[in-house]
């Protein structure tokens, strides 16, 4: 159980970073040297075993839903006619990236209660 606890504060760390606003989440990325890719990737990394793991972890429906609906947009700039929200200017300008915060800070709020 201690292994699926910390998958999920690292969850929950990185819908923190996605909920951030875009000087949060370049202070993130810059000690890393890393591109704007590794948001969801860190996401995508603890989402992905987190999922088998909602109820013994107390996710409820609301915020399983939430965070779904962070994966489907996240998935949705997947290819390469979307490679350009994947750059720092994108992180600071795009308007697909505040939706991206918008529902980070929603899942943030409905999983706290987990």
């Amino acid at each position: 159980m201690e292994n699926k606890v910390s998958f999920f504060r690292g969850l929950r760390d990185a819908v923190h970073v996605l909920a951030g606003d875009e000087k949060t989440q370049l202070a993130y990325l810059q000690p890393l040297s890393a591109d704007v890719d590794e948001l969801a990737l860190v996401f995508s990394d603890h989402y992905v075993p987190v999922q088998n793991w909602y109820a013994e972890l107390g996710v409820d429906a609301q915020a399983a839903g939430a965070l779904a609906e962070l994966d489907r947009q996240l998935e949705s700039f997947s290819g390469a006619e979307h490679a350009g929200l994947w750059t720092y200017e994108a992180l600071e300008s795009a308007a697909q990236w505040q939706v991206v915060r918008d529902l980070a800070a929603k899942a943030l709020l409905l999983m706290a209660d987990a």
